[in-house]
């Protein structure tokens, strides 16, 4: 039996994606899942969007989605997001808005994980979780042992026992009683100072990253090629 694995925040990035997911079969992946965010910021929408519809097995919305399709409102975005949507809208086809407006929140798995884009609390508000106390209100706000997001575009794990939380790295062993919430990062934009695309692998019960390089220079000239804001093929490459 292979391993399950999961990938948020594609934000339209066809270069990225398509060699997480080669990555990703070459380890003996049986099951993918996306954690939200297909479209936005990147120059390949619905190339990614009918990619991801193929080949995860279950998705939940980002607030990207939902903004592409007027579900979240414009106004909680900065520039370069807004003008990307926009860009987006024209693009999408109506099968593909149904796809998105349609796709839950969160999705619990028979394997007492939960996925979600940003929070099990008020998952609809799409908050950060970037610290240990913010981890901990998730963790409190569920049932599930392994509670898996994205959002932050920031890959981290944290570990709850006996009322104590903390950070841990990579990779690491689901264990007894202990819960988990885990940051699978982003395929399409990372946000760590690292430029290559990642994800979530997890086997045996080990949980670990991957990381993916992919042609950035070639995702960044179609930013720029098809009248999106140049600072987003900037920051692709540079992983910020």
């Amino acid at each position: 039996m292979g391993g399950v694995a999961f990938i948020s925040d594609i934000h339209g990035n066809w270069e990225a994606l398509e060699k997480t997911l080669e990555r990703l079969e070459s380890l003996g992946t049986d099951e993918i899942h996306c954690l939200g965010d297909m479209v936005g910021y990147g120059p390949d929408p619905e190339k990614c969007l009918d990619e991801v519809a193929k080949r995860c097995s279950m998705v939940v919305a980002g607030n990207h989605d939902w903004a592409a399709v007027g579900k979240t409102p414009l106004e909680d975005f900065n520039v370069l997001a807004r003008a990307a949507i926009y860009w987006t809208r024209e693009r999408l086809s109506p099968s593909q808005t149904e796809y998105l407006a349609t796709l839950p929140l969160t999705l619990p798995l028979p394997s007492s994980i939960l996925l979600v884009h940003s929070s099990p609390v008020m998952p609809h508000q799409w908050p950060y979780l970037m610290d240990e106390f913010s981890a901990r209100v998730a963790l409190e706000g569920c049932r599930e042992k392994l509670v898996m997001v994205g959002h932050t575009h920031i890959p981290l794990a944290y570990r709850m026992e006996g009322g104590t939380i903390k950070a841990i790295p990579f990779p690491f062993a689901i264990e007894g009683e202990a819960r988990y919430l885990v940051n699978a990062g982003s395929v399409g934009q990372p946000r760590d100072g690292d430029p290559r695309a990642c994800c979530i692998f997890m086997e045996g019960g080990w949980v670990r990253l991957e990381r993916v390089p992919y042609p950035a220079h070639v995702t960044a000239e179609k930013i720029k090629d098809r009248g999106l804001p140049p600072l987003l093929a900037m920051r692709i490459q540079e992983g910020w």
